[in-house]
């Protein structure tokens, strides 16, 4: 278990962002000013509204290539689930893409997608080859402690206030935040939000805040709290003033204060996630390939995390008579090494993260599972590749490359 800060970095329509794209078939570097996702919004809808020639819109004209070369037979439920409100059918649907696309482009298979099997689970894909076939899932996991997530709904509240805020030169430090108990009134809000702006001075709280080197000293600004009885909703905020007391913000939500710890546990939830695909399909005699992305921000799955969810948890041996130390080794507890398990499944497994369209997945690792013959369409693996013995003992990882976006167009 880890402890990292999660903020809410990354997150759909930040404010300004610097980022290149390889969408167009060329590099380009864009500055661009990205619309808030609104609450309720599906990630597909939001890319749509982006201004034409963004990098978010051409981050979307790259995903709708792609699925033009998904199977036909199954294009459209996998559009009606990228279109879905749901975050989460977003997020399974486009990895989904992703896999087929790195299999298609970076490995040069074709991955079909079977026929329904009635009383069984269907494969995401299966791949054909001169060994025979190969079954292939992709699964999305969070590995964030559910209850430690950060809630954004607090936040997304005050941005949908933003238009019927009149008071110009301030944006909002969130503090944090109370939950009411139905949706509160945007007018009533905005004119709690102008009352509290009105009774401020731009000119002092600019001076007050000054800091050399820095914008703002935020904790040095007068504290205030938003109620709305009727709701029950309820923020604590400090005004910022922005340099040009004339400009009204583009998000009357400046930043948080909403820092705080999540536990991320990484190699739990990677074991949990393919133990589940492997009781989906215990009952089909082919090889099977996972390949897994851990949903979260803070970063992504490091070797050590996936050696311990395959391999077991990690010691170190040291000599009592003397300083050498040996290692690292792996207790016999992973899913490839627990004396309760089947050893020999999956065959393989490809892990990732964060895996969205305005996000380059910079990291894909391959594990193949050395007690099983080697799958042929996975000797060509251009990117990451794990290697350990069958007998327990140190791992190593190979000098791979990272992919890039533009391995996949």
């Amino acid at each position: 278990m880890r402890g990292r800060w999660g903020s809410g970095g990354g997150g759909l329509g930040s404010d300004c962002n610097n980022t290149t794209s390889e969408a167009a078939g060329c590099r380009m570097t864009i500055r661009e000013r990205n619309d808030p996702i609104r609450r309720g919004e599906g990630s597909f809808a939001w890319m749509s509204r982006q201004a034409e020639g963004s990098n978010t819109r051409l981050c979307l004209d790259r995903m709708m290539r792609w699925v033009e070369e998904f199977p036909s037979d199954s294009r459209a439920d996998l559009l009606s689930r990228l279109k879905s409100k749901s975050a989460s059918q977003f997020d399974g649907a486009y990895f989904e893409l992703f896999v087929h696309r790195l299999l298609k482009k970076s490995l040069s298979v074709e991955p079909v997608i079977p026929s329904p099997i009635i009383g069984a689970s269907r494969p995401d894909f299966e791949v054909a080859s001169r060994t025979g076939l190969t079954s292939v899932e992709a699964t999305v996991f969070e590995d964030v402690e559910a209850e430690s997530s950060v809630d954004g709904d607090g936040m997304d509240i005050l941005r949908e206030t933003t238009s019927k805020v009149r008071s110009p030169g301030f944006a909002l430090w969130l503090e944090r935040f109370q939950r009411g108990s139905n949706e509160p009134s945007k007018s009533r809000i905005a004119q709690k939000i102008d009352e509290i702006l009105k009774s401020v001075s731009h000119s002092e709280l600019l001076a007050l805040s000054a800091r050399p080197g820095q914008k703002h000293d935020v904790k040095a600004l007068p504290e205030f709290t938003i109620t709305d009885e009727p709701s029950g909703w309820c923020w604590t905020v400090r005004p910022m003033p922005l340099v040009n007391p004339e400009v009204r913000p583009k998000s009357i939500v400046a930043n948080s204060g909403e820092g705080r710890v999540v536990y991320v546990k990484t190699a739990e939830r990677l074991r949990d996630a393919i133990k589940v695909k492997l009781d989906q399909h215990a009952a089909r005699q082919v090889p099977l390939v996972i390949v897994a992305c851990s949903n979260h921000w803070p970063g992504s799955p490091e070797v050590d995390d996936v050696a311990e969810a395959l391999l077991g948890t990690e010691y170190w041996e040291i000599e009592r008579q003397g300083p050498g130390v040996d290692g690292p080794f792996h207790k016999p507890d992973g899913l490839w090494t627990s004396p309760r398990g089947d050893h020999t499944r999956p065959a393989a497994v490809i892990v990732t993260s964060v895996c969205k369209p305005w996000i380059d997945s910079r990291t894909v690792m391959l594990w193949e599972n050395p007690k099983v013959p080697r799958i042929d369409w996975l000797a060509g693996w251009p990117f990451w590749r794990c290697h350990w013995e069958a007998t327990p003992g140190p791992s190593t990882v190979s000098e791979g490359r990272l992919l890039s976006i533009g391995d996949l167009d």
